[in-house]
């Protein structure tokens, strides 16, 4: 398997994770949300800023 898919199913997971962690947070407000997302992604978090700008 080459990187770019092992890397697309690697976000799609932790994607899934994020999804299932906001079902059991309910209401939290935004700023909680992103506090989690950014434990979930770790040292992924700055290559995703990267990316989006």
């Amino acid at each position: 398997m080459d990187i770019a898919s092992e890397l697309l199913i690697t976000k799609r997971s932790s994607q899934d994770h994020i999804n299932r962690v906001l079902k059991k947070l309910g209401g939290k407000s935004v700023a909680d949300i992103y506090l989690q997302r950014n434990v979930i992604y770790g040292s992924g978090t700055t290559l995703q800023k990267q990316k989006s700008r």
